[in-house]
């Protein structure tokens, strides 16, 4: 009876449809860091601007895009600034919103960029830039398909 439990639990399990998430050596994007926020985001628009500074990677590859927040799942306790669902904010991507895999071929994790309308998860805080703006940074991300 207990094996037949298990069975029904586990083709129970399997059965559920969840949105597939490109897996690479990445790693899932575990819980939210102490200042941070782990959310599912949508790119609305890619930023063409790029920094001023033309050795930086932000300087050489477009690193900013608006996006939908569509999912919260949580908040560190230091978070100064929580997202809400459905804010559209602007977010610097540190790795860039380009492929990694031929700008920076030694770098490790990949990235595979983003696009207007991809989806990903994140973990995203707001940080204090030197000209004191606030800026949303994504450090790292995994693509949602």
């Amino acid at each position: 009876m207990t094996r037949i439990l298990i069975l029904f639990s586990l083709l129970l399990i399997a059965s559920c449809k969840a949105p597939k998430v490109v897996e690479d050596e990445n790693g899932f994007i575990g819980t939210a860091t102490n200042k941070s926020c782990k959310i599912k985001g949508k790119i609305l628009s890619l930023i063409q601007e790029k920094d001023d500074d033309t050795t930086t990677v932000c300087g050489r590859f477009p690193c900013y895009a608006r996006v939908q927040i569509l999912e919260v799942t949580a908040c560190g306790p230091a978070a100064t600034s929580p997202f809400k669902v459905g804010d559209e904010v602007d977010m610097q991507f540190t790795p860039t919103l380009q492929p990694t895999k031929n700008l920076f071929p030694s770098m490790k994790p990949r990235y595979p960029g983003l696009r207007r309308g991809d989806l990903f998860l994140s973990n995203s805080e707001l940080t204090l830039t030197p000209n004191r703006n606030r800026t949303y940074v994504v450090a790292s991300y995994l693509r949602v398909l």
